[in-house]
């Protein structure tokens, strides 16, 4: 055993994420390397026991992946032996189409060539991942968020500060909160859709 790797952890339970923290902190487990994978949790039973073993002497050292820029994607693109990609602007599509994401970039370039689409000129897929993810980040966003959300939607590359706060009926400073929900869900970047 050279080296142990989770992937979703966010999906664990109260008692895995407690065993996992036991085993990192095994003198018998010292110098096997541990990668765990995982999206912010929002799971009230896991975030105190994550919390606490960030305190501990091993804890895990955090790795935030950032949003991908267009030179990663092309990156990313090019390491994979895709015939597609000799195709201009293949890059481009897909960082615009995924917003940058690392997840949704990796699911929208799987589903292209799973599903055989044509990636140089079709239309890119939504992969059902990441839909449902995020259906699920929509549904816990308050009713403010979801307000401006349905706001941006109809206003498009139109939408302003000001325009929202007038069809909202409040004041910009009211938006605050929800525009800062809405990028935190990595739905909206400034004015425009993130993806």
């Amino acid at each position: 055993l050279k080296a142990l790797v989770i992937d979703d952890l966010h999906h664990a339970d109260h008692v895995s994420v407690e065993t996992l923290r036991w085993l990192s902190a095994s003198a018998a487990l010292g110098d096997l390397p541990m990668g765990l994978a995982s999206r912010p949790t929002v799971d009230p039973m896991l975030r105190p026991v994550i919390d606490a073993w960030f305190d501990d002497a091993r804890r895990p050292e955090p790795i935030v992946l950032s949003p991908l820029c267009d030179r990663d994607t092309a990156t990313l693109v090019r390491s994979r032996d895709l015939a597609e990609r000799r195709h201009p602007g293949i890059e481009e599509r897909l960082f615009r189409h995924a917003g940058g994401h690392p997840l949704w970039t990796l699911e929208t370039l799987r589903d292209a060539l799973l599903q055989r689409h044509d990636l140089a000129t079709g239309p890119l897929p939504v992969p059902a991942a990441v839909q449902a993810y995020l259906d699920r980040r929509l549904g816990e966003l308050p009713a403010r968020a979801l307000a401006l959300l349905h706001v941006a939607a109809v206003a498009g590359p139109e939408l302003t500060v000001e325009r929202a706060a007038q069809l909202l009926g409040c004041s910009a400073v009211d938006l605050v909160g929800p525009w800062s929900d809405l990028e935190s869900a990595n739905v909206l970047c400034g004015l425009r859709f993130a993806h």
